[in-house]
């Protein structure tokens, strides 16, 4: 009786005992045996370990309103769950703040990933600071948790440093964080020189400043009958027109 003809390509002899074994060894991976058996004569088999399990590289949604980011992963096959919902300083509400497992992280099928997102920005009420001093102003807007923007100098008959508006306005909700642009006084742009004789010399020295003018070298006047540390004498006289950055020459009774 003439052997049947074999369906497959030819075994050598030394191939058979290589394969006998490969196929003892992997006989609990059924996917695995299938292609030792009959992977060379199917083109479309897909590898084995492709059977086993599909993974798939998990996207990044981060800073993504939720549903755009839920749209996002179930294009890669994989399903969003809604988290932690928390305040945020900078996110607007229902944005993804964060997710788990993190992106690039290789899943299987199947996996949820879990979104955390904003419940909102945490606001702030802008003060009043109309009328306060530069520094006071930048004090209570910090203590309010706004930051300082854009500081505007103009002339006014305020003193100088006196803040003359603010934007936003007082009393406006915004998000924390948020810059308050401040408009401040430099003074008058026509100035007349204040009587400083006769007053101490730190009161002097504060009342020009607040003016924007500046104190030359101080001389002193050992010779003065009026107590010490007063001013005895001012360069120009009171009433003189002056201006900003102008430099004020005293007399002060008394030694350095």
């Amino acid at each position: 009786m003439s052997p049947v003809p074999s369906s497959g390509p030819p075994q050598s002899r030394r191939e058979r005992p290589v394969r006998a074994v490969a196929l003892r060894e992997n006989a609990q991976f059924p996917a695995i045996e299938h292609f030792i058996r009959h992977g060379a004569r199917r083109r479309r088999f897909e590898h084995p370990f492709r059977m086993l399990r599909q993974e798939r590289v998990h996207p990044f949604v981060v800073l993504l309103r939720f549903e755009e980011a839920e749209r996002k992963l179930a294009e890669s096959g994989l399903r969003a769950a809604l988290g932690e919902t928390t305040p945020s300083l900078t996110a607007p509400k229902r944005y993804v703040l964060a997710q788990t497992p993190a992106a690039g992280t290789s899943v299987g099928d199947e996996v949820t990933v879990t979104l955390d997102v904003s419940a909102g920005q945490i606001r702030a009420s802008v003060p009043s600071v109309v009328g306060m001093s530069q520094d006071d102003a930048i004090t209570a807007l910090r203590g309010a948790n706004l930051e300082v923007g854009q500081v505007v100098e103009r002339p006014a008959t305020e003193a100088r440093g006196t803040v003359l508006s603010s934007q936003p306005e007082p009393g406006q909700q915004v998000p924390q964080g948020t810059p308050v642009e401040l408009v401040v006084s430099t003074g008058p742009s026509e100035l007349r020189m204040p009587d400083v004789v006769g007053r101490e010399l730190f009161e002097v020295r504060a009342t020009l400043e607040q003016l924007g003018l500046k104190i030359t070298e101080t001389q002193y006047d050992s010779t003065s009958a009026l107590p010490t540390g007063l001013v005895v004498s001012q360069i120009p006289v009171a009433g003189s027109a002056v201006k900003v950055a102008d430099f004020i020459s005293i007399r002060v009774s008394g030694r350095p």
